[in-house]
C-alpha cells in the first residue's frame, strides 16, 4: 500500500494504468468534478477535501485489514463474515463515523481547512456506491473480490491501481458508469442541505444539531456493538479452544490405552 516503498517502476506503471482508467470511466470522473466544483466557491479547497477524503477512506479501509482481531476492526469484520441487515447498518454507521470525523474535527478545531460540503457529498457518494451498487445489486464482481482476498480490491478502484493493491490492474479495470446515479443523487442531497443550511440561522443550527446528535448517537452504537462483538469472538474462541483441549485429552486417553 505504501507507494514511498514502491520500486519507481511499478509506480510508474501503476499510474500509467491509473491514467487508462480514468480515460476509460471519462463520464463518471467528469460529473464527479463538475458536482465538486459547484459544491462550493472555493473551488481548490473543494477540489482538495474530495480527495483527502478518498485517500482516507481508502486507507482506513486497508487499516481494518490490518488485524482482524484488534478490537476497532470488530464491526468491519464482521461486515465481511455475516450478510445481514445488522451487517449493513453498522457498515453504514461506520463508514459515517470514520467519513464525516473529517468535519466534526475540522469545525471542532475551527481549521476551516476542508470544504465540508465535499466531504459529506463523498460519504453519501461512498456509502450508497459500497452498500447499494456493491451488497445489494453486485453491479461488477470487482468488490466481491474483496471480499475473498481481503487485502486487494480495497476500493475505490483509482487507489487500488495506484497503491498496488488491485487484483489484476491491467486486466480487470473497472468501469465506474455505474458510480453515475449515485453521483446525481449525492450531489442533489447535499444541494438540498446546503439550500436549507444558509437559508437562515435558525436552520443552521438545526441542521448542525442533528448532524451532531446523529454522530453522538452513531458513535455510541459503534462503541457497543465493537464491545459485544468483540466479546462474542473471544467468548467463540474460548469454547473452540476448550473443545480443542477436551478432544486431544480424550485422544491422549484413548492413546494410553491402545498402548
Amino acid at each position: 500500500m505504501n507507494i514511498l516503498n514502491m520500486d519507481m517502476n511499478v509506480v510508474k506503471k501503476n499510474l500509467s494504468i491509473a491514467l487508462k482508467s480514468i480515460t476509460l470511466n471519462y463520464r463518471s470522473w467528469i460529473m464527479m468534478m463538475c458536482a465538486i466544483i459547484m459544491l462550493s466557491n472555493d473551488i481548490l479547497k473543494s477540489i482538495f477535501s474530495f480527495f483527502f477524503s478518498v485517500f482516507l477512506a481508502y486507507y482506513f479501509h486497508v487499516s481494518c485489514h490490518y488485524d482482524s482481531s484488534y478490537p476497532f476492526n470488530s464491526v468491519h469484520s464482521y461486515h465481511h463474515t455475516h450478510s445481514n441487515y445488522i451487517s449493513h447498518v453498522l457498515q453504514i454507521i461506520l463508514e459515517f463515523v470514520a467519513i464525516l470525523s473529517i468535519v466534526v474535527i475540522n469545525n471542532t478545531l475551527n481549521l476551516n481547512m476542508v470544504c465540508i460540503w465535499s466531504v459529506i457529498f463523498f460519504y453519501i457518494f461512498y456509502t450508497t456506491v459500497h452498500n447499494i451498487n456493491y451488497s445489494i445489486y453486485h453491479v461488477n464482481h470487482i468488490h466481491e473480490h474483496h471480499h475473498e482476498l481481503l487485502a486487494l480490491n480495497v476500493g475505490p478502484d483509482i487507489c487500488d491501481i495506484i497503491f498496488n493493491t488491485k487484483l489484476n490492474p491491467e486486466t480487470d479495470m473497472e468501469n465506474t458508469d455505474h458510480y453515475i446515479n449515485n453521483i446525481a443523487a449525492s450531489a442533489v442531497i447535499v444541494y438540498i442541505i446546503q439550500y436549507f443550511y444558509y437559508k437562515n440561522k435558525t436552520n443552521r443550527n438545526v441542521i448542525t444539531s442533528v448532524f451532531t446528535f446523529t454522530y453522538v448517537v452513531f458513535c455510541s452504537i459503534l462503541v457497543v456493538a465493537t464491545c459485544v462483538i468483540f466479546m462474542n469472538d473471544i467468548s467463540k474462541n474460548t469454547q473452540h479452544n476448550l473443545e480443542f483441549n477436551e478432544k486431544l485429552e480424550e485422544l491422549k486417553k484413548k492413546l494410553k490405552r491402545e498402548i
